[in-house]
């Protein structure tokens, strides 16, 4: 009988963490490469032989095995070489991005045919000038977390020889030393990990070419919640139709969730606000409770019009103030000397005049 595509799904499910190049990956790759009725019988052997077993190996080498064992046979397009150099590619950066993927069958098939669409893409437009496990890699870093993804290619633009500032991390996180704060997007443990991932020394590329291949997910607001669950979707919803008087009460259900989810959310929010999707109000709110999105908050700030900042952003910015008032005052500055903001107004969010409420933290 036929397997669903559920039933594949969960099969690779239970398989998770018994495989070295990552359960879902690999197998969605053999998936993707062999014929189907040759995938039902690799998946049937590694039940007939309880290879799901905790106290058992499960390795390409053994996959690759039960595939010849079974007279597999591969799509049209495909080969015993293509399977082999595709799942060499994904285990390289397994390692990196198996926390992101969290064992989801779903997530992990989603991220493999990015992967594939890519490839096609790159050999597309630029041949053999694509080195996949570059490619590979530049994904992991977009599944991981898309703000890195997104600063990445805001320092290769400036690529004179190599990325200056990816070196600097690279150097640091590799030698186990200190980020500074200009790099405390780096310093999340996902992230180290897929900069001690290979391939290594991505400084010394120029990526332009790779970032070509993935410019809708540096362009869309969309693409920044397409691996929302439910519930993290419910909630970006939930911030953007918020009425006002509502503003406190959604970002005390936001601080109730998952750090991930948060740290998610509050990603969209950044996005949807540089778009003028969501409002100071809640902004004010997210730069409050999320010290780490401060930095980003302001540049976003900076770029917005002098329209933007009239009598009724004054106790928006007084909230941001009374958080951090050294970065606000700084702001401040820089926004009266572009003639973004008066006088009167900056004096109104200095002097305290607007009261603010604070969340309560639970």
């Amino acid at each position: 009988m036929a397997f669903s595509f559920e039933l594949k799904l969960a099969i690779s499910s239970e398989l998770y963490g018994a495989i070295s190049a990552g359960p879902e990956q690999l197998l969605l790759i053999c998936q993707l490469h062999l014929e189907t009725e040759s995938f039902e019988k690799l998946i049937r052997t590694l039940y007939d032989k309880k290879l799901m077993l905790a106290d058992k190996s499960l390795t390409y080498t053994v996959i690759e095995s039960i595939i010849k064992e079974t007279g597999g046979s591969f799509k049209a397009n495909s080969n015993q070489t293509s399977l082999e150099e595709d799942a060499s590619i994904i285990s390289k950066i397994s390692f990196a991005v198996s926390s992101s993927l969290k064992g989801n069958p779903r997530q992990a098939k989603r991220f493999l045919n990015t992967f594939f669409v890519r490839k096609n893409l790159a050999s597309l437009y630029f041949g053999a000038e694509i080195d996949l496990s570059v490619m590979a890699k530049l994904l992991a870093l977009e599944t991981i977390d898309i703000k890195a993804f997104r600063k990445l290619y805001e320092w290769n633009s400036e690529f004179d020889g190599e990325i200056k500032q990816l070196k600097e991390v690279e150097t640091c996180i590799n030698n186990d030393k200190e980020l500074n704060e200009n790099y405390k997007l780096w310093k999340n443990p996902r992230v180290i990990r897929w900069v001690k991932s290979e391939p290594k020394n991505l400084f010394k590329m120029d990526l332009s070419k790779y970032f070509y291949l993935s410019r809708e997910s540096l362009s869309s607001t969309e693409n920044v919640s397409a691996s929302f669950n439910e519930a993290e979707r419910k909630m970006l919803a939930a911030i953007q139709n918020c009425l006002q008087g509502q503003e406190d009460a959604r970002l005390e259900e936001l601080m109730d969730m998952e750090p991930e989810s948060q740290h998610k959310i509050c990603d969209a929010v950044l996005v949807h606000f540089k778009s003028d999707t969501i409002n100071l109000s809640m902004i004010s709110r997210v730069y409050k409770e999320y010290p780490d999105y401060q930095s980003d908050i302001i540049d976003a700030l900076k770029a917005k019009p002098s329209s933007f900042f009239g009598p009724a952003s004054i106790p928006h910015i007084t909230r941001m103030y009374s958080a951090n008032a050294t970065q606000i005052s700084n702001l401040l500055d820089d926004l009266e000397k572009s003639q973004k903001i008066s006088q009167a107004i900056k004096s109104q969010i200095t002097g305290g005049n607007f009261a603010v409420k604070a969340v309560d933290r639970r």
